[in-house]
């Protein structure tokens, strides 16, 4: 299953790299952001919730089976897990850095990436398109098929070479239910050197 976050970066990314569109941006290194909006906390609770809850459910039916001992130790652990369900969490890598407010990614984007542009990609079950909506304004599109199918699109506006911004959707589809996330995307050129962030064409 995609998560919400990573329909959230892929389509952010996708905005830095307009398929078959010229975009008038600096190469280098960008800093993206995806705030989560309005009531997307609920629902993001509420999503995590539902996910907890069916992975506890399955493993307390494996608990049957252990040994009064193990099933204790086990049934102890459980109860802590789901009691910090819905807390605030932080993930951080080098790359990105994920909390209850949102994600913020680092990527660094070639010049030759730039000039080329990609075609409409599809990878891993998920398929992006990015299209001009008028000058400097583009059309993002992702969607991932499959259990707990996930989309995304958003409005970007580049309103210089080294900065955008725009709204967007995320949807997320688990257990038969719907959540639907609204997110602010801004995007921001840092510097021509991109250190230890490498182009996605060399990872």
């Amino acid at each position: 299953m995609k998560s919400l976050v990573f329909i959230a970066i892929a389509s952010l990314l996708a905005a830095n790299s307009v398929a078959q569109v010229k975009v008038d941006m600096k190469a280098g290194l960008w800093q993206n952001s995806i705030k989560f909006e309005g009531g997307a906390h609920g629902q993001l609770a509420a999503l995590q919730q539902d996910q907890a809850d069916s992975i506890l459910g399955s493993m307390q039916e494996q608990l049957k089976n252990m040994p009064p001992e193990q099933r204790k130790m086990m049934e102890e652990a459980l109860a802590e897990s789901k009691a910090q369900t819905g807390q605030p969490q932080e993930y951080k890598t080098d790359r990105m850095t994920l909390s209850k407010d949102g994600v913020v990614s680092k990527s660094c984007i070639t010049q030759a990436e730039i000039d080329k542009g990609w075609a409409p990609d599809s990878e891993d079950g998920c398929k992006s398109t990015v299209t001009a909506a008028g000058k400097n304004k583009y059309k993002v599109h992702q969607a991932c098929e499959g259990e707990g199918a996930s989309s995304m699109d958003a409005d970007v506006v580049f309103s210089s070479t080294t900065q955008f911004s725009g709204k967007g959707t995320a949807v997320q589809n688990f257990n038969g239910k719907k959540y639907t996330i609204p997110v602010t995307l801004e995007g921001k050129w840092l510097s021509s050197e991109c250190g230890a962030i490498k182009p996605d064409t060399d990872q």
